[in-house]
């Protein structure tokens, strides 16, 4: 094992430094008989080596054929599978990744290799359904690694069977991925008996096999000469255990068949993460890969339904979309580590944007194209990309026919019924008449359809009222501003949110205290910023908070003003502008939606940094939740251990993880806290929930990022989340279904339309129970293949109602596989892939 980890100034050079460490590997090889090698698990670490030694490559393709090199992985890319600085991680991306990776290997070596385990070595986050993905993916074992002093802390053996929740087991293996030991560094054959007696020692105690499975090689590594001649003599002079130079499938393949007796360990294995990282230059580019990633997804679900109407499907185009993308998940690039990779980085993903964009407008434009447009108006199309109704709010910007005659516009949807909106902006032509307007209104669409609404022109003003208020008055001898629709009642004193009250649970959802709430001052009021100052370990992995700077809700804001007075939205700001990071708080409430909205903007001037978001919550004894790729899972900060170097050994508090959202629940009544950008939250005194929101970090604390002044995150951050309280616990509430609402708005398609035979309303997909979830839908070939997950642990049969008749319909394995017998029926927490072949249109 062993790769040309971050040397040098750039992830090329750093490609090309592994491609000789490759080269040295298949030199050691043809030498050596006995010599195993493993350094090559993904494509990310071989592009280099194949681009610069061609005359290596059939050397190369004799060792993997023979077992001698083990690819063990094929991944594209090696991501941390918790969300942390510049790296992303979905259940989709996961996939595509395992996937993906496995055909490019295939395609550079020209043949098919065996690829059983699945090495994420250096890799943190491991969430509790990794165990049914690798399996699906094809692999039959698990090489996991960090952190490695928290499993010997929690007694967990070297060897272990990880049970997903849907009760499919790996085996695995934990010992650490890399090590300083080599013969070469010694200068006797005792002196580096010694030494390797005593690593043996520290690792095999958390063994429960006689086989123990060690790493020699790891970071700026290149494979050790010595080795072969150290474990001949070491055999040879009798020395116990006997050692054999071994890839990671012929240690999982010799140990598999007497493993049935290790112990059996359930849930994620890591909660946490590299806690240090979280907010690092405010998780900017970790939105922006969410967004790709989503982007993509969006664009084969519009794709597939636009291919049965005529589009060609661009399977090839797509793959290679992805494939672009995934590779900057990689945990090694963390995207900021030098400048030109940086901006390498951003022309990719603007590339798959562009691309993505494309492709999905004209899915849009065909599906569009094909509606029966009967309205009187400028059409305007609302899609829903996600698999069950939705109620949400849009903006679209409409223009309108010259000399209409007309000052005003209404907006109507396909029965004719006026619908409420807001205007944003208003344009004229030159006689006076409206030319284009940009309107914001509530949209009803259904699952993964559309719905069609008409911007009219009119020559009077319409009026309408919709539940939503503001308004204010004197308490106490404070100014209270009040947001207030059919849901919440929003009070903001002092420029501080100081009350959201649930009108359908009859509650108070924030918990402060009645003084704080007549003043507006307090330590931790809603939508509280805390600045905390931190110094950061060298390598900037590490870090340790070292007190409060300020709390934004013990000071009064240099004004506060309704921004935004409705009838769709509400906005209030208020401004502090002259604190040491000046910050703007906005609130934003909806007509008939169930959500709080927040944007914060934080002009960050100072390094040694760390802004969270506060709330404290009226919900006593809860429990939290938080979302992992196709699960919600439970966590338990105050049960978590902390004394490990990814963690920081506590020093950062009790950070935990997620994909988007953290929710604190009872059995009847949840608030959810959704973020757009970053992963990290925490939870204080049982009741503060909170999301970290931005890092900064000096330069002379970044030794290994020194070239990189854009991870110190100093300058503007615009940061986006949500507060969602419900009845219920996190199942019954729909937390998971209304945080996907909120990261994904629906797609709007202004001033299109035709006259064909499509309604004006309709789903193209639609399943059911709302416990089973939809997350992709493509083509690949004549067939549609759909990833469907059960989310709340009840075994259920789903339902399926899909726009075009279908022939067979299988479960499959994520390879496209054949498996199972009724692709209908879910297991708890069981992810499965279902393929179908539509019937022609006269079937």
């Amino acid at each position: 094992w062993g790769w040309g980890y971050y040397l040098g100034p750039s992830i090329l050079y750093m490609s090309r430094v592994n491609s000789e460490i490759v080269a040295r590997a298949v030199e050691i090889l043809e030498r050596e008989e006995d010599y195993r090698w493993c350094g090559v698990d993904k494509v990310y670490t071989l592009f280099g080596f194949w681009t610069l030694h061609p005359e290596l490559r059939e050397k190369f393709r004799t060792h993997v054929r023979s077992g001698r090199i083990d690819i063990a992985c094929g991944m594209v890319s090696t991501p941390h599978l918790l969300g942390i600085a510049g790296t992303h991680c979905s259940g989709e991306s996961l996939i595509r990744n395992m996937i993906y990776g496995a055909e490019l290997m295939e395609e550079m070596l020209g043949f098919k290799f065996r690829n059983t385990v699945l090495q994420l070595n250096d890799v943190t986050g491991f969430f509790s359904q990794l165990p049914q993905i690798a399996l699906k993916c094809g692999f039959k074992y698990l090489k996991v690694d960090r952190p490695g002093e928290l499993y010997n802390r929690r007694g967990v053996p070297l060897n272990f069977w990880w049970m997903a929740p849907d009760g499919s087991t790996i085996l695995c293996n934990r010992c650490p991925y890399g090590s300083t030991w080599k013969p070469q560094l010694y200068t006797s054959f005792e002196e580096a008996a010694e030494e390797f007696a005593d690593w043996l020692d520290r690792v095999s105690r958390f063994s429960k096999l006689d086989e123990v499975l060690l790493y020699q090689g790891g970071d700026w590594d290149p494979p050790d000469a010595g080795l072969p001649e150290f474990v001949k003599e070491w055999n040879g002079r009798g020395l116990k255990p006997r050692l054999r130079i071994s890839t990671p499938t012929e240690y999982f393949d010799a140990v598999v068949e007497h493993a049935g007796n290790l112990p059996v360990v359930r849930g994620s294995l890591d909660n946490v993460g590299w806690a240090a990282l979280y907010g690092v230059d405010g998780d900017g580019v970790r939105r922006e890969q969410r967004e790709v990633i989503d982007l993509l997804l969006t664009c084969e679900k519009f794709l597939t339904i636009a291919s049965l109407m005529g589009l060609k499907y661009p399977l090839e185009l797509l793959k290679r979309l992805w494939i672009i993308s995934i590779l900057w998940e990689d945990h090694n690039t963390i995207v900021y580590l030098y400048p030109e990779d940086l901006e390498a980085y951003k022309r990719d993903l603007e590339y798959v944007k562009s691309k993505a964009k494309l492709l999905l407008d004209s899915a849009l434009t065909l599906i569009a194209s094909n509606i029966d447009v009967s309205g009187r108006g400028v059409p305007i199309v609302v899609f829903n990309q996600l698999s069950w109704k939705r109620r949400s709010p849009i903006t679209a910007r409409v223009r309108f026919s010259p000399f209409n005659g007309c000052r005003f516009l209404k907006v109507v949807d396909s029965t004719g019924r006026e619908v409420p909106f807001q205007v944003i902006d208003l344009g004229y032509y030159q006689d006076g008449s409206i030319s284009e307007a940009e309107v914001l209104f509530i949209a009803d669409i259904p699952p993964l359809g559309y719905n069609t609404y008409y911007a009219i022109p009119v020559e009077e003003e319409v009026e309408f009222e919709t539940g939503l208020r503001c308004f204010e008055r004197v308490e106490a001898g404070r100014t209270v501003l009040v947001l207030e629709n059919e849901y919440f009642r929003i009070e903001v004193v002092n420029g501080h949110l100081v009350s959201v009250f649930d009108k359908k649970a009859g509650r108070e959802v924030l918990k402060i205290s009645k003084w704080e709430r007549l003043k507006g001052v307090g330590k931790f009021l809603g939508n509280c910023i805390l600045c905390e100052k931190v110094e950061y370990g060298s390598q900037g992995l590490t870090g340790e908070v070292r007190g409060l700077e300020y709390s934004s809700s013990t000071f009064s804001p240099e004004r506060v003003e309704l921004v935004e007075k409705g009838p769709i939205r509400a906005t209030v700001a208020a401004y502090f502008t002259y604190l040491e990071d000046p910050i703007t708080l906005k609130i934003a409430l909806y007509e008939g939606v169930p959500r709080v909205e927040f944007a914060t903007v934080i002009h960050a001037k100072r390094v040694g940094r760390r802004f969270r978001v506060v709330f404290p919550l009226n919900v006593e004894g809860g429990r939290v939740f938080v979302d992992k790729p196709f699960s919600v899972e439970e966590v338990d900060p105050l049960k978590e251990d902390y004394e490990c170097i990814e963690r920081s050994y506590g020093k950062m508090g009790r950070v935990f993880g997620a994909y988007s959202w953290a929710c604190l629940s009872d059995s009847h009544y949840s608030v959810a806290l959704v973020s757009r950008q970053n992963s990290g939250f925490m939870l204080e005194e049982g009741c503060r929930l909170s999301s970290i929101l931005l890092a900064t970090i000096g330069s002379s604390q970044l030794q290994r990022f020194m070239r990189a002044p854009k991870m110190a995150g100093t300058g503007l951050h615009v940061l986006e989340y949500a507060l969602m309280p419900s009845v219920g616990d996190v199942y019954a509430s729909r937390i998971y279904q209304r945080a996907r609402e909120y990261l994904n708005p629906p797609i709007v398609l202004a001033e299109v339309g035709g006259g064909g035979d499509l309604p004006q309303l309709k789903s193209f997909l639609e399943i059911g129970p709302e416990n089973i979830v939809l997350t992709a839908l493509y083509r690949e070939g004549d067939q549609v293949v759909l990833h469907l997950f059960e989310l709340e642990g009840r075994t259920s049969t789903a339902r399926i109602k899909f726009f075009r008749n279908l022939g067979e319909v299988y479960e499959a394995n994520f390879k496209g596989e054949k498996v199972g017998d009724d692709p209908f029926l879910f297991k708890e927490h069981q992810i499965k892939e279902v393929r179908a072949t539509p019937a022609s249109s006269d079937e």
